[in-house]
């Protein structure tokens, strides 16, 4: 019986053994994708099998995902209950074929050609078609004011900057200059009897009159930029920084008498302005294609800076004779507005870029141009102008050629 049993135990721990060595034996002989039989992944509504690539090493196992879509009609339901929503179109990148990169270093130069005029008002100097039946009276005006005029004149302006990695910020230095003048003469004649809107003293109706506008324009910008792609066919780029402007003009005047007893009187004024201050603009550039686009700027800046003015009057002959000098000498604000439009024209190659562009500018300064003058009816007592701030403009073409590295 004690036998027995002991066969009984040896039995069943031999069979236990062998059981568990078995299933130890088979667990060995099972492969990673015998393991990974039955096992399946969902992705976008689709059924998948995990499959295994074998190396050496287990651990340097890698597990490929190997799709195929079950007929099933629950998978077919599934699938069309998980279908995402369509991705959305990919951006056209088009335009900086022809255009700078917004997320690449860059350098660049660029060199404008102006041909501009300027224009202000409150520069009369003298009183045409004056009624000849009181040549000598002490009236007020009665006649057509004629004004002294700028003539249309070149200038440049040249700038040079880079693009700053990380953030793409770019930085630019900007220098413009232009030295416009015109000049004016008007003759009395019988049917046509002048007189001076300035101070005359030439003891007589004046037999002529000329006048000489120069204006020597300079400004110089700093400037931190920021481009952004506002649409697929729209770039824009922000942009603020530093500006000063160093701004003069003459504007002389002569009155001739008739001889011999007639005298000339001569009148030179002017004012000049040296000043620094903030700017903020905006440029766009909307693309139509093949390099064509419509591109502009729109700027404003606000200068503080020293200002004189001074009218200084002579009369000669025999002996010069100072009848007027008055100077003005303050600190004041200037403003200054500037827009741009025109076509523009670019291309893009594999280490450089080309832009050319020609419009219209237009740039307005106020409370610059002040005229301090006498009494025209012949006193010397000094008057501030009708037009104490009258705006001084310079308007017309500019053309641009710039090179991006």
């Amino acid at each position: 019986m004690q036998k027995s049993f002991f066969c009984i135990a040896f039995l069943s721990i031999l069979f236990n053994g062998l059981s568990l060595w078995g299933e130890n034996v088979e667990e060995e002989d099972l492969s990673l994708a015998d393991k990974l039989d039955g096992l399946h992944y969902y992705k976008d509504g689709k059924k998948g099998a995990l499959a295994t690539l074998t190396h050496e090493e287990p651990e340097s196992y890698e597990l490929h995902l190997e799709e195929w879509i079950e007929t099933a009609p629950s998978i077919a339901d599934a699938s069309a209950k998980s279908t995402p929503p369509a991705a959305k179109k990919a951006p056209d990148n088009k335009v900086f074929e022809y255009r700078p990169s917004l997320t690449e270093h860059d350098v660049y130069v660029r060199g404008d050609f102006l041909y501009w005029k300027a224009d202000e008002p409150e520069t009369e100097y003298v009183i045409t078609h004056f009624p000849p039946q009181i040549p000598n009276v002490s009236v007020g005006a009665v006649g057509d004011l004629e004004h002294a005029t700028f003539d249309w004149q070149p200038g440049f302006r040249v700038a040079a900057g880079v693009v700053l990695t990380p953030d793409f910020w770019d930085l630019e230095a900007q220098y413009t200059q232009i030295d416009p003048d015109g000049s004016a003469h008007v003759n009395a004649s019988d049917t046509n009897a002048i007189r001076g809107v300035w101070n005359q003293e030439t003891l007589d109706t004046p037999i002529s009159a000329s006048s000489h506008l120069s204006l020597s324009y300079k400004t110089a910008d700093l400037i931190v930029g920021k481009r952004w792609r506002i649409s697929s066919r729209l770039l824009a780029r922000f942009y603020t920084g530093l500006t000063g402007a160093w701004i003069r003009q003459h504007f002389n005047i002569r009155y001739s008498g008739t001889p011999p007893q007639g005298r000339t009187t001569a009148i030179r004024m002017k004012w000049d302005f040296q000043g620094g201050g903030l700017q903020v603009g905006w440029d766009y550039d909307w693309f139509f294609g093949k390099g064509i686009s419509l591109f502009g700027w729109i700027k404003g800046g606000l200068l503080y800076g020293h200002y004189q003015n001074r009218t200084f009057t002579e009369i000669v002959p025999p002996n010069a004779q100072v009848i007027e000098n008055v100077r003005l000498n303050e600190n004041r604000v200037a403003t200054m507005l500037q827009l741009a439009l025109g076509p523009s024209w670019g291309k893009m190659f594999s280490k450089w870029g080309i832009n050319a562009f020609a419009g219209y500018e237009l740039t307005m300064w106020f409370n610059l141009h002040e005229q301090i003058h006498g009494n025209p009816a012949g006193g010397s007592a000094p008057r501030i102008s009708i037009h104490p701030n009258a705006p001084l403009s310079l308007q017309g073409l500019t053309g641009r050629l710039e090179l991006s590295f």
